[in-house]
């Protein structure tokens, strides 16, 4: 080694980063302490091919997926009375792309170029994605940053609204409270 240079610095395994001992001897992950709930039903488990097969069985997605990996999309009559997402997916036909056979929707910048991919998430795991994004991502912070890390990462119709009763829903953040509002005397006219 030559004289004033420090030697190359190494990182630590990712097991060192990422694993924290419980109070209890217990191994827990960061998942695990930020996002809980979603741990519980399996979040650290999905893979691709587990998002494709879960894309596959929803009724909403798995009509989509065909058309895309076919190349073909049915005539609107077909699709209308078959409910609004299935409709919304119709529209946005051109923006549908298969990633490692998992459906995603392409966001396009206003000017028309490709910002991000979006994953088109099933029903079935709608509650465990919107726990770890509030949880994690967006640190239990309220509706807009909450919006922002799930818009950047997935998609499906009516996110917004089951995006804002997950939150006013979620036992921590519902958990908290102020206090009961001061007694008034009454008011005598």
């Amino acid at each position: 080694m030559t004289k004033g240079k420090s030697p190359p610095r190494v990182n630590p395994p990712e097991k060192v980063r990422t694993c924290k001992t419980s109070k209890r001897g217990k191994k827990t992950s960061l998942l695990d302490q930020s996002a809980p709930q979603a741990v519980e039903n399996g979040v650290q488990d999905w893979s691709s091919e587990f998002l494709a097969e879960e894309q596959r069985k929803d009724p909403e997605i798995g009509p989509a997926m065909e058309w895309v990996s076919t190349g073909q999309r049915p005539p609107w009559e077909e699709v209308k009375p078959r409910g609004p997402a299935l409709c919304a997916l119709w529209r946005q036909y051109e923006s549908l792309v298969l990633k490692d056979n998992v459906l995603c929707r392409i966001f396009h910048k206003p000017d028309g170029t490709a910002d991000f991919c979006q994953t088109m998430m099933p029903a079935s795991l709608r509650p465990s994605f919107m726990a770890l994004i509030h949880g994690d991502s967006a640190a239990h912070l309220k509706f807009a940053k909450s919006a922002e890390h799930l818009a950047r990462m997935a998609w499906w119709y009516s996110w917004r609204t089951d995006l804002q009763v997950f939150i006013d829903c979620y036992s921590k953040c519902a958990a908290f409270h102020r206090g009961s509002v001061p007694r008034q005397a009454f008011c005598i006219l």
